[in-house]
């Protein structure tokens, strides 16, 4: 019976290199809209449904809310020019997609380590019935992230709803009334883009909402 031909040394050294490029270790920092940092450890060669596997596994504990959620990147500006942000797609490389990433040492090995930074978003805007439904945790990152997109621009309020909605926002967000309106709305980053005419509307409705007798419990 012929013997198998055994690789030579140099096949060997080839295909341990080959192996050990593909599982170059690298680390990916995924951020919550509240500045919450996540580190997942991972691999240079991972797909972007492998790093999403990895965040319904260390990030995500609910999941009612994965579906509304997707991971978010800057992309390099020579691949798609006065694009701020994009989705990640779950069936291609991170790498081909984010870009050349940061390359930092290890603090204990002294080695280099591959580091791409992604942000956990909101994907889509739900109707109140099926937020009710969501843990605090996450109502919480998805007013935030409405609050963000209202002061960034990307989500336009008609006139005559901006009112109400700030004064649920400073509701929502100081429910003790422990600080100023004003306060609260510029610690979102709310107070530049709200004009002098809704202020004026919105200090009225909170002056309203104060004078209103309070329930009276049987």
């Amino acid at each position: 019976m012929a013997s198998l031909a055994q690789p030579d040394k140099g096949t060997r050294m080839v295909r341990r290199m080959s192996s050990k490029k593909r599982r170059t270790p690298a680390e990916f920092h995924i951020y919550l809209v509240d500045g919450t940092l996540h580190k997942i450890s991972g691999l240079k060669s991972w797909s972007g449904d492998n790093l999403w596997q990895a965040v319904k596994a260390k990030v995500v504990d609910n999941e009612s809310v994965l579906g509304f959620l997707g991971l978010a990147y800057e992309p390099p500006a020579s691949k798609v020019p006065q694009q701020k942000r994009q989705w990640l797609l779950l069936d291609e490389l991170v790498r081909t997609q984010l870009g050349d990433p940061e390359v930092v040492k290890e603090p204990s090995t002294g080695r280099s380590l591959f580091r791409w930074v992604l942000q956990l978003r909101v994907k889509f805007y739900i109707r109140h019935k099926l937020l009710s439904d969501w843990p605090e945790r996450y109502r919480d990152l998805f007013a935030r992230q409405l609050c963000e997109d209202v002061a960034q621009g990307r989500m336009q309020l008609p006139a005559q709803l901006l009112p109400q909605w700030l004064a649920l926002v400073v509701q929502s967000f100081d429910p003790s009334a422990k600080k100023s309106a004003q306060e609260v709305l510029d610690s979102l980053d709310l107070g530049s883009c709200i004009t002098k005419d809704s202020m004026d509307s919105f200090t009225r409705l909170r002056a309203r909402c104060k004078s209103l007798p309070k329930p009276t419990v049987q």
